[in-house]
C-alpha cells in the first residue's frame, strides 16, 4: 500500500549552518560527514512519521542540534549510553538516544539519518492506545510523534575506533510529560 502525505514548504533550518561530524582513528581524522545531510534526513523521516500520527511538522534548531552534537560527542568519548538531562533555557527538552556497533569501522557517512528515527517510531507497536502514558518501552516513540513539540536538534558521534556510532536528538518543547491527558492530546493515533 502506497502511503502519501502532504507536507506544507517550510524551511529546514533557523539559520544553513554546516557542521562537521568527525572520529578519529589512531589520532588521525579518518572520516567527515556532512551533518546537513544527515540532519535533513533525520529531520524529513521525523516530520513523514509526525504526519501519520497527526502531529505538525517540525524544524532543526541550530541551538539544538549544537545540544545534541555536543552529547553525542560526549557518549562517544565516554563509550556510555546514557541520557543527558540537558535542558535550553533553563527549560526541559526530550531527547531520544540510537547507537549503532560494528566489528570494523563504521563510516558515518553511511549512516543515514532516518535510521533512528525508523527505529524509535518503530515502539508504536507496543505502545497501548487505550491506556495512553510513558513506558520505557514507548518512549522514543512518543517523543518522536509529540504533538507539542516544535523543533529538534540531532547529532551524530562515533568512538576512536569507529566501531560503534552515537545519535542524540533533542527536542523543544520536551514530550513524555506523565499525564494521561497530555498524552492523549500530545499522541495522536492516526487517522487523523
Amino acid at each position: 500500500m502506497k502511503v502519501a502525505f502532504r507536507q506544507k514548504k517550510i524551511p529546514l533550518f533557523t539559520q544553513n549552518l554546516k557542521i562537521k561530524v568527525s572520529y578519529q582513528t589512531n589520532s588521525s581524522l579518518m572520516a567527515n560527514v556532512d551533518a546537513i545531510v544527515f540532519q535533513q534526513q533525520a529531520l524529513t523521516q521525523h516530520n513523514y512519521y509526525r504526519f501519520l500520527q497527526c502531529a505538525p511538522a517540525l524544524m532543526l534548531n541550530e541551538t539544538l542540534n549544537t545540544i545534541a552534537q555536543s552529547w553525542s560527542l560526549h557518549l562517544a568519548a565516554t563509550h556510555t549510553f546514557a541520557h543527558s538531562g540537558n535542558t535550553m533555557n533553563g527549560e526541559y527538552i526530550g531527547e531520544n538516544l540510537w547507537d549503532t556497533s560494528a566489528s570494523v569501522a563504521i563510516n558515518p557517512s553511511n549512516i543515514n539519518g532516518s535510521s533512528p528515527s525508523n527505529a524509535w517510531y518503530d515502539e508504536i507497536s507496543s505502545y497501548n492506545w487505550s491506556n495512553p502514558g510513558y513506558t520505557s518501552t514507548t518512549g522514543h516513540f512518543t517523543q518522536l510523534v509529540w504533538a507539542g513539540t516544535q523543533v529538534m536538534g540531532i547529532g551524530l558521534a562515533c568512538i576512536s575506533d569507529g566501531t560503534t556510532c552515537y545519535v542524540t536528538a533533542n527536542y523543544y518543547p520536551g514530550g513524555n510529560i506523565n499525564t494521561a491527558a497530555y498524552f492523549a492530546a500530545n499522541v495522536k493515533q492516526s487517522p487523523c
